[in-house]
């Protein structure tokens, strides 16, 4: 099955150990997980910065890797979805987690677009 994934794909890091740009920023990421203290977390700029690698790497070392994805929403809210169906699709995810502490980790490539009306 891994022959057939993108290139970015099958050689994307999964540990937060295996990213090898950005020292200060996972540095950080890791004293903050090691004390508990994760807060929310605002990720931007353009494609190919290890924005999601980070997140999913973020997500399995905070839950159980081997369940991270039943603990996990990864959500594009790209332009052809409302900003309603987004709303309503994190409500219906927190309400079914609320055993689980959780974080939100918001990624965007433009920072300007962001709304602070979402």
């Amino acid at each position: 099955m891994n022959d057939y994934l993108m290139w970015t794909e099958k050689y994307r890091p999964n540990k937060i150990n295996n990213m090898i740009s950005h020292k200060y920023i996972i540095r950080t990421i890791k004293k903050m997980m090691q004390a508990d203290r994760l807060p929310h977390l605002l990720f931007y700029g353009p494609p190919g910065t290890g924005k999601t690698t980070m997140a999913l790497s973020i997500a399995k070392k905070m839950t159980n890797a081997k369940y991270w994805k039943a603990t996990t929403l990864e959500l594009n809210a790209s332009d052809e979805r409302g900003i309603n169906e987004v709303r309503e699709r994190i409500k219906t995810f927190v309400s079914t987690q609320q055993m689980f502490k959780y974080f939100y980790i918001l990624m965007l490539n433009v920072v300007f677009k962001f709304s602070e009306n979402v």
